[in-house]
């Protein structure tokens, strides 16, 4: 009789303004950032390379047509197999992307299937259950693994909730409209939050104090 193979998990997880670089068993390369987590378990490679994600993960999937590397977020299940993409999928979030840079990824949905094709990224939507691809300049997607994030028109809201994750402070807003405003340019992770504030400030009119750890918005 065939002894059942006992499973083990490893998770890769990291907090507040960390960021990892991992090595799966197949030789392709996950960058993780902040307050995420891979899990994958010690079957794969042996038929499918399987990981589960909680936040965001660069992927740089070595080629292997015979076993398909599958990622799973809350919602979907990205099988590819070998390329490099960007998954955005934290549970707090109402909205989940994927970002294809080269090679090709299928996404499967429940029965639903949709591929991406490099410079589009697809984005969903948790709380209206609707999909939407667009052709973006997927290198500045991922550039956050360098420590720079540069936003093409991205909405405040957006922004702040990455530099929550980063700096470990928390935007508190008393003026609701300004989280709609969009800003377009690059802020680095060796920034202190004074700078930070100062480069939005050409961007979207913001006024602001500081308390604590706290940036209140009015």
């Amino acid at each position: 009789t065939k002894e059942e193979m006992l499973i083990t998990k490893t998770k890769i997880e990291t907090g507040i303004g960390e960021r990892s670089k991992v090595t799966l068993p197949d030789g392709s390369t996950v960058w993780v950032n902040a307050c995420s987590s891979i899990t994958f378990d010690n079957t794969f490679g042996n038929e499918i390379r399987m990981v589960s994600l909680q936040g965001e993960a660069y992927f740089d999937v070595q080629t292997d047509s015979l076993k398909p590397f599958l990622v799973h977020t809350d919602h979907f299940t990205h099988r590819v197999t070998g390329t490099s993409f960007n998954v955005y999928s934290f549970s707090d979030e109402d909205k989940t992307s994927i970002a294809l840079l080269e090679g090709g990824v299928t996404m499967e949905y429940g029965t639903a299937k949709e591929k991406l094709y490099p410079g589009e990224m697809f984005s969903y939507n948790k709380k209206t259950g609707k999909g939407y691809r667009e052709k973006i300049n997927v290198t500045h997607i991922a550039t956050w693994r360098h420590g720079e994030f540069t936003f093409d028109n991205r909405r405040f809201e957006e922004l702040v909730k990455r530099l929550e994750r980063t700096l470990d402070v928390q935007f508190v807003f008393e003026n609701k409209h300004i989280t709609q405003e969009r800003f377009g340019g690059t802020l680095r992770d060796n920034y202190s939050l004074d700078m930070i504030l100062k480069v939005i400030k050409t961007s979207i009119p913001i006024r602001y104090k500081e308390n604590g750890n706290q940036v209140i918005i009015y």
